[in-house]
């Protein structure tokens, strides 16, 4: 006689992709335009972003990790040094070194991994020509000691936001309160374009270096081309927003209000799972901001992030492992320093599935897993 064994049920996604017909629709149209490189589609999503981000002006980019190395080009870091935290992902240091600048990292706040006002303070020298400040986990960071540090050194402002689409600090979103803030559009982030990024920024000054470095350093579209007399001054990259990415970027704008609705019901009902949680925790939004739709990270202390994510993984639940301290990779050895709040909150951290897509009975199965552990194997 044949024993039946009980199907285990399928893998809760750390990720389901929000695109569907509507996002197929919008593709197929620019498809059908007869022109996907950058056009109407792109020039309609830097308008509406703009707006959506509460910027005066947008420059779409192919990628979040492109966003922050133009917006420190334009700021004028090239040959300087640049302030940041080491809690982020490695994108932003590389938009430092490509910049031609130098990183240095101050240590982040306890609560929510984001650079400390103070640290940062300490670690400016006449050389800083911008504090890069990024909102980890879509926590605003201290962003009023930050711009009131900048400004008095003569530095600017960026924000990193690419955790942080939707956030808000003091009625400000995020992106609008420095000098510049960048975005990311990635495959993994809310809402998306696969690849895509942009910078949104206050000075006129900054529009056409940036248009210039984001088609490589033409001076205007149409010139240096085969046969004509060339407008190009200076290195550029190749490195925009092409219409069909805008395109996506366009719907998935369309329906965030109904994302941010999701996501909010998704962390809802895990803040209310972990509510008294004898081995969890949860970062609090500081006072007067708002988080921006990114990641649900949760915090087992004692360096217990890691036995977290094995927990859930055995019970069928993808976890996303993506945080290390950036000054700690071997690519960073020459500005190495200790950073012992870094160094030890990030091994905290745990990241439960979180995306618009992720189903109710996913949810509290997600819930109801977290709710059993214990803080040991």
């Amino acid at each position: 006689m044949e024993t039946l064994q009980a199907k285990r049920p399928p893998r809760v996604p750390h990720f389901r992709s929000p695109l569907g017909r509507a996002e197929a629709r919008a593709v197929a149209e620019a498809l059908a335009s007869g022109w996907v490189g950058t056009g109407v589609y792109g020039r309609l999503f830097e308008a509406r972003f703009a707006a959506f981000a509460g910027a005066r002006r947008c420059a779409a980019t192919n990628s979040g990790t492109a966003a922050l190395h133009l917006a420190l080009e334009a700021a004028g870091a090239r040959g300087g040094e640049v302030v940041t935290s080491p809690l982020t992902d490695v994108g932003t240091v590389q938009a430092i070194l490509h910049a031609g600048a130098r990183p240095v990292f101050a240590d982040v706040e306890p609560e929510r991994g984001t650079l400390d006002p103070a640290a940062a303070e300490a670690a400016l020298t006449p050389r800083t020509r911008a504090i890069l400040a990024v909102h980890l986990h879509g926590h605003p960071a201290d962003l009023a000691p930050l711009r009131a540090l900048a400004r008095r050194n003569g530095a600017a402002l960026v924000e990193d936001c690419c955790q942080a689409v939707g956030g808000a600090y003091h009625g400000r979103p995020l992106g609008s309160v420095g000098d510049a803030g960048c975005f990311s559009f990635g495959r993994f982030k809310n809402p998306t374009t696969v690849d895509g990024g942009a910078v949104v920024f206050k000075d006129p000054a900054w529009e056409k270096p940036l248009a210039r470095m984001r088609r490589l350093g033409h001076e205007a579209e149409g010139t240096g081309f085969a046969g004509s007399p060339s407008g190009v001054r200076a290195a550029g990259w190749h490195c925009r927003m092409n219409d069909l990415a805008a395109a996506l970027g366009l719907c998935q704008l369309s329906r965030w209000p109904e994302t941010r609705r999701r996501l909010e019901r998704t962390a809802r009902l895990y803040r209310e799972a972990l509510a008294g949680h004898p081995s969890l925790r949860l970062s609090e939004a500081s006072p007067g901001s708002v988080p921006g739709a990114s990641h649900f990270a949760v915090r087992a202390a004692g360096g217990r992030g890691g036995l977290l994510a094995r927990f859930l993984r055995a019970r069928g639940i993808d976890t996303e492992a993506w945080l290390y301290p950036v000054h700690l990779y071997r690519l960073c050895a020459p500005f190495r320093r200790r950073l012992p709040v870094a160094e030890r909150l990030y091994k905290d951290y745990a990241y439960l599935p979180f995306s618009p897509g992720l189903s109710a009975s996913e949810t509290e199965r997600v819930a109801e897993a977290v709710r059993r552990f214990r803080g040991r194997p």
